[in-house]
Parts: structure tokens; C-alpha cells; sequence
């Protein structure tokens, strides 16, 4: 199941592009994984280093609240929003997966108490091995 969603987002990736396309590979993947959302963010850099980031797309499952419409996920300064270890494994590439119950108060206040997320991934999208900011 797995394999046969990541060939169908590749294919996705290679022949289209737009919002149904992203809503697509989302959905894809949000029920390949088995989880109840996905989203997708662009990133901007700014020049203290810091990540600002903005919801562009997200999938949920029937009988979920969407959140795409919530102005906390719009220009949200990941450093000054208690994320700033996220912001170092952004830059360096790395994942960030864990139970929202391990994270610090200030981002299970976030993620946990606003949104009803019990874990996450967050995961770097990569382009021509750059990571994509906005």
C-alpha cells in the first residue's frame, strides 16, 4: 500500500502541478500512512535564520476539523513560537517525529491543546537536494 502511494505522489510530482495536485498527494499520503490530517507549509528564511512558516495545503479525514483557514497557521515565526529546535532541524535537514505528549508545553499548547495532534512528522521537502523556502 505504502509503495503503490509513494509511486502514485511521484507520479503526481512529475506530471502535475496546483493546488488538486497537492490536495491529491496529501490524501494519498495521509491514507497510505493511516493518520486523520496532513498538511503542507512553505517556508521563508529570514535573514537571522530564523524559519516563518505558513500552512499552503492540507488533507483531513472525514469528521476532522480543517485548519487551513487558521490565521496561527499563517507567518507563524517557528523560533519565537517555542519551535526554534524544529527551526535548527529544518536547516539541517533532519525529521522531527514524536508523540505531542513528549514535546514542551509551549508546543503541545500548539499542537496538542489548539489542534487535538496526539503525534506528528514533520517533515524537510527537498528540491535538487535544497531545502524549498518560499
Amino acid at each position: 500500500m505504502l509503495l503503490g502511494a509513494l509511486a502514485h505522489i511521484a507520479e503526481k510530482l512529475t506530471t502535475d502541478s496546483g493546488d488538486d495536485a497537492l490536495y491529491e498527494i496529501l490524501s494519498t499520503l495521509g491514507m497510505a500512512v493511516g493518520v486523520d490530517r496532513t498538511y503542507l507549509f512553505d517556508f521563508k528564511l529570514l535573514p537571522a535564520g530564523n524559519l516563518i512558516a505558513s500552512q499552503r495545503a492540507e488533507w483531513v479525514e472525514v469528521g476532522q476539523d480543517r485548519q487551513i483557514a487558521n490565521p496561527e497557521l499563517q507567518s507563524f515565526d517557528m523560533a519565537e513560537s517555542g519551535f526554534a529546535d524544529w527551526n535548527e532541524k529544518m536547516h539541517n535537514g533532519e525529521v522531527v517525529a514524536c508523540r505531542a505528549s513528549e514535546l514542551s508545553a509551549a508546543q503541545q499548547e500548539v499542537l496538542l491543546e489548539m489542534q487535538g495532534i496526539l503525534s506528528i512528522a514533520f517533515v524537510p521537502v527537498f528540491a535538487n537536494g535544497t531545502l524549498r523556502w518560499l
